[in-house]
């Protein structure tokens, strides 16, 4: 029996919007990023609202707002409660990205969408499991063991994304493999 494999963008089909998108494996369900507008606009994240309460968990693959400035609104307001995965670098930048962004906006209005307790949370070691480059991620259920990994389908959402979400998640004993950044597909 083979594997359903489902990419849905939520968001950010654009090259100037936020990302975020929903990678369906058989019944697991990643949400590929929760970017957000600088202008912190609420409406832009109807889609992921509705997506949460159907995700297993969340993947972060840059550490800017486009790619994960909706994740301390998602925790403090919409009740994202799931394993968050991402590089140090990702999550300690993010972190530093997201505290800007919060004291720029908190300086010039009455900004209350989220506050730094909030990226502290999004951000604690409790909250993201920080992966090393290439590290292999084992998920087990997600992909039965007796079937192909999807290469090609792999290959096709980075290409999709335009980026590395992580270099290899290893589900069950299947290895699905995405290509290392910045390298030609």
């Amino acid at each position: 029996m083979g594997s359903q494999i489902n990419f849905t963008q939520l968001y950010g089909a654009t090259y100037d919007s936020p990302l975020c998108s929903l990678l369906e494996i058989n019944s697991f369900t990643f949400l590929i990023d929760c970017g957000w507008t600088e202008e912190f606009d609420v409406a832009v994240l109807e889609p992921l609202k509705e997506a949460i309460p159907r995700v297993d968990a969340v993947l972060l693959s840059h550490p800017d707002t486009a790619h994960l400035g909706a994740l301390p609104y998602a925790i403090g307001r919409l009740g994202l409660k799931l394993p968050i995965y991402a590089t140090q670098p990702t999550c300690r930048m993010g972190q530093m990205f997201m505290y800007d962004q919060y004291l720029s906006h908190h300086a010039t209005s009455e900004f209350d969408l989220f506050d730094l307790d909030d990226v502290d949370i999004a951000f604690d070691y409790q909250t993201v499991q920080q992966l090393k480059f290439q590290q292999i991620l084992k998920l087990t259920g997600v992909v039965p063991s007796s079937s192909s990994p999807p290469w090609t389908s792999m290959k096709s959402v980075h290409a999709c994304q335009g980026r590395t979400l992580l270099n290899s998640i290893s589900c069950s004993n299947s290895a699905l493999p995405a290509p290392a950044p910045n390298h030609p597909q």
